[in-house]
C-alpha cells in the first residue's frame, strides 16, 4: 500500500474473530481429490474426440487424446500428459506432449519439449494466467471437461506457417502410437454415439414435472440453489449453512483523508471509492483459499490479484445478507472489508472500523453498479440488479440494527433536504448516493425528506441540473461539433430573444451533453422505483436473496426505455417531474446555469471551482 513520509511498514494483525487463510486440506491430495471428482463428472459427460486415462502408480499425472477437428491437422489425436497441483483447481494443471509422442515446436508454436504447453488454460507459463482476460483462460471454477474443450483448440491453432511436410510427418510418425504409461493407444476416443449410450444409462427416465416441483416455495429454493452457488466448491448457502457467499470486488490502492481529525467527516469527504464489483458469486471459504496460496492475510491490504470463477481479478469478498445468520457470521469481515476500503493501508489498525463507512462505502459501490448497468448486456444486467439490491438489502439492515449507521445516514439525507449549503458538492459529493441513502432514511422520524415529496424532489434535480453546466459547456467547445466559438452554451444562454426552433435545438444538444448523466440518474430512481416497494426486505429474504421474476422483467423493459432515451422531454416524463412545455424546460437549464455559477461549480473564466474535481460529480 501507498504510505505517508516517516510511516512505519505497517504490520498486519490478525482478528482472533476471523480464520487466517489456509489451503483448505483434510489430505496431501487434496488437488487430486478435486480432480477425480471432475473426472467422475466427465466419465459421465465426457468431450467428444477426447480420452482421459488415469496413470497406474501415478495419482496426479492424467494422459490425454485430443483429437483435433479442424485446420492443417484435422484428423490428428495428440497424445499429452497433465500434472495434477496440490491447490488445483485455484491453481491450474501444468500439460506437456506425453514421452514418444511426435509433436513439437516445429509442429506448433506453443510447444516446447522442455516447459511444456504455453496456454493460459495450464500453468507452464505464469504469465500467461496473469494476463488472461475476463471470460478468458483458466479460473478457479474450471473443470476437466472445460479444459478438454479448450485444448482441443490449443492444438487446432498452431500459429505458425507450417509445410506440408512437417503435417504429415505428424501423421505418419504417430500413426501406430501407443503410450508406454497408460496403454492408450490413438484410437482411444470418446465418439458422440458412446456418450448417447452413457446420458440414457446414467439419467434413467424422465420424472413428470409434478414429482419435482410441489409448490411455490420448492420452486424458490430450486432457482434460489442453481444461482446462489459457489462455482469453485460448487456448495450452497441453502445446503451447507457454513458456507458465506457474495461478490467479488476490485479495490484499488488509495490514501487517507488525514487532515481532517474527525473520522465521520473524514470518510465523508472521500471523493472515490475505487472498488468495482463483478457480477458473479463466490464464496467466502474459496475466497480464503485464494489468499492462502497467494500469502496474503484475510484483510488483503496488499491487493493480491485473485481470479475469480469468471475470469475476472478481484481483491476482495462482500458477502451478501441472505438472512440474519448468513449476515452475523459474515459481519467481522464485512467490518474489515470496510476500512480496508476507507482507510487504504491504514485500514484494520490505525483506522480500525467506524460506523461512518457503511454510510460511505455501500452507497458508492450501489451507485457504481448503476454505471455498469448502463453498459453491460442481459444477463449481467440482471446479476448486477441482484447484486445491487442484496447491498441495499444489507445497507438498510445496518442502518436498522446500528444506532450510530443510522444516525449518520439520516444526517446526510436530512442536511440535504433542510439546508443548501449542505447540498453543495464539496459537502454531498454525488447525488447517486444520497438516493440510496434515502432509501435507508427512517421515514418515521423525517416523513418531509422523501424523495417523493415535491419540495425534496425540487431541490434534488436543481442540484443535479447544476452539476451538469461544466459538462455542458465541454461538449458545446468541443472541436467536433464545428461551430464558431462565439456560439457556445453561455452565449445562447445569455441571448435576449430566442425562436422556439432555437430552444428547440438548443435542448437537443443539451440532452446530447450531458446524456450519460441523465440516463445513469434515471437508473438510480428505476432502481427504487422497481425495488422499494414496502414489502422490499420481505420479498427479497422469501426469494433467498433473488429478485422475483415480475421485477427482473419490469426493470429489463426500464433498461431499454432508459438505453433508447433521446431527448430531453423523455427525461423530464420518466423521472416524474413536472415540465410542461421546452419553456419551462429551458428555465430550468438556464437557472442551472445560474445556481452553478453561485454555487462556484463555474466560473466565467472557464475555471471550475477550486477544490472541486469534476470527474468525480457527473450526477
Amino acid at each position: 500500500m501507498q504510505r505517508f513520509d516517516g510511516e512505519e511498514p505497517r504490520k498486519q494483525m490478525a482478528n482472533p474473530k476471523i480464520p487466517i487463510p489456509t489451503f483448505n486440506s483434510n489430505s496431501n491430495n487434496v488437488g487430486v481429490k478435486k480432480a477425480m471428482a471432475q473426472l467422475r463428472d466427465y466419465t459421465k459427460h465426457p468431450v467428444d474426440g477426447t480420452k482421459i486415462f488415469v496413470i497406474e502408480n501415478d495419482i496426479r499425472t492424467f494422459h490425454v487424446n485430443t483429437r483435433i477437428e479442424h485446420g492443417v491437422y484435422e484428423g490428428l489425436v495428440v497424445h499429452w500428459e497433465l500434472q495434477i497441483p496440490e491447490k488445483y483447481p485455484f491453481m491450474p494443471a501444468s500439460g506437456r506432449i506425453a514421452d514418444g509422442f511426435h509433436f513439437t515446436r516445429r509442429n506448433h508454436a506453443h510447444v516446447f519439449e522442455r516447459d511444456g504447453l504455453c496456454t493460459d488454460y495450464l500453468s507452464n507459463f505464469e504469465y500467461m494466467q496473469k494476463k488472461a482476460s475476463a471470460y478468458g483462460g483458466w479460473t478457479p471454477s474450471g473443470t476437466l471437461v472445460q479444459l478438454m474443450i479448450a485444448m482441443k483448440e490449443f492444438f487446432a491453432e498452431p500459429d505458425m506457417q507450417l509445410p506440408n511436410s512437417v503435417v504429415q510427418e505428424a501423421f505418419q510418425r504417430n500413426a501406430n502410437f501407443r503410450c508406454q504409461k497408460c496403454s492408450g493407444s490413438i484410437n482411444d476416443i470418446y465418439l458422440n454415439s458412446q456418450q448417447d449410450d452413457l446420458e440414457k444409462s446414467d439419467d434413467g427416465p424422465e420424472k413428470p414435472e409434478s414429482s419435482l416441483v410441489d409448490n411455490d416455495d420448492v420452486q424458490r429454493q430450486t432457482r434460489a440453489r442453481q444461482e446462489l452457488i459457489c462455482p469453485v466448491l460448487m456448495r450452497s448457502p441453502l445446503d451447507d449453512s457454513n458456507i458465506l457467499i457474495g461478490f467479488p470486488v476490485a479495490l484499488k490502492r488509495i490514501q487517507r483523508q488525514s487532515g481532517i481529525a474527525n473520522t465521520s467527516d473524514r470518510i465523508r469527504q472521500l471523493r472515490f471509492v475505487e472498488m468495482q464489483l463483478f457480477p458473479e458469486l463466490i464464496s467466502f471459504e474459496a475466497y480464503m483459499q485464494s489468499l492462502a496460496i497467494e500469502g496474503a492475510n484475510y484483510d488483503n491490504i496488499d491487493l493480491a490479484r485473485l481470479r475469480s470463477p469468471m475470469g475476472n481479478w478481484y481483491t476482495h469478498l462482500i458477502l451478501i445478507y441472505l438472512n440474519r445468520q448468513h449476515y452475523d457470521r459474515a459481519e467481522v469481515y464485512l467490518k474489515t472489508l470496510l476500512s480496508v476500503v476507507s482507510c487504504g493501508s491504514d485500514g484494520t489498525q490505525r483506522a480500525d472500523y467506524h460506523p461512518s463507512m457503511f454510510v460511505k462505502v455501500y452507497p458508492a459501490l450501489m451507485n457504481k453498479i448503476i454505471v455498469s448497468l448502463l453498459r453491460c448486456d442481459a444477463h449481467e444486467s440482471e446479476m448486477l440488479l441482484t447484486a445491487f439490491a442484496n447491498l441495499l438489502r444489507t445497507y438498510r439492515h445496518a442502518c436498522a440494527r446500528y444506532p450510530e449507521v443510522r444516525r449518520i445516514n439520516d444526517q446526510h439525507v436530512v442536511e440535504f433536504c433542510r439546508s443548501s449549503t449542505r447540498r453543495h458538492k464539496t459537502w454531498t459529493n454525488d447525488l447517486g448516493e444520497l438516493l440510496f441513502k434515502m432509501a435507508a432514511l427512517d421515514t418515521n422520524a423525517y416523513p418531509s425528506c422523501k424523495m417523493n415529496k415535491a419540495e425534496v424532489k425540487t431541490v434534488f434535480m436543481k442540484e443535479f441540473f447544476a452539476r451538469q453546466v461544466h459538462w455542458v459547456h465541454k461538449y458545446w467547445s468541443s472541436p467536433d461539433r464545428g461551430m464558431a466559438r462565439t456560439d457556445n452554451f453561455f452565449a445562447f444562454v445569455d441571448k435576449l430573444d430566442r425562436t422556439i426552433d432555437e430552444c428547440c435545438e438548443f435542448l437537443r444538444q443539451y440532452f446530447v451533453a450531458c446524456q450519460v448523466s441523465l440516463k445513469v440518474m434515471l437508473f438510480n430512481l428505476e432502481c427504487l422505483s422497481v425495488l422499494m416497494t414496502p414489502d422490499f426486505e420481505e420479498r427479497l429474504d422469501r426469494n433467498y436473496g433473488l429478485l422475483e421474476v415480475d421485477q427482473l422483467r419490469q426493470f429489463r423493459e426500464a433498461v431499454v426505455a432508459i438505453k433508447n432515451l433521446d431527448k430531453l422531454s423523455g427525461f423530464f416524463q420518466r423521472a416524474n417531474y413536472p415540465i410542461q412545455n421546452s419553456s419551462q424546460a429551458f428555465q430550468i437549464v438556464k437557472t442551472a446555469y445560474e445556481d452553478a455559477k453561485n454555487s462556484g461549480y463555474w466560473y466565467e473564466n472557464n475555471r471550475v471551482a477550486l477544490g472541486n474535481n469534476p470527474y468525480s460529480n457527473r450526477r
